[in-house]
């Protein structure tokens, strides 16, 4: 068995659909509050808006937001 598939297999859970109340995510791949040191800070949204715009692209099937410090 490669690395890959005993990976896979370990974690084969998270490739699985999972529910948060009524809220079915296709997958359990999560991405926790993080704060970048540019919330409240209108004139930093865009970037804000791009980062976490990168991370939904990258298949987070949930992801966390945090609010100004």
């Amino acid at each position: 068995m490669t690395t890959r598939q005993s990976v896979q297999v370990r974690y084969r859970a998270l490739s699985q659909p999972g529910r948060i109340g009524s809220l079915t995510l296709p997958h359990r791949v999560l991405m926790g509050s993080m704060h970048m040191g540019l919330e409240g800070q209108p004139d930093k949204l865009g970037q804000l808006c791009d980062f976490y715009r990168e991370r939904a692209e990258g298949m987070a099937a949930l992801i966390i937001t945090g609010g100004p410090p």
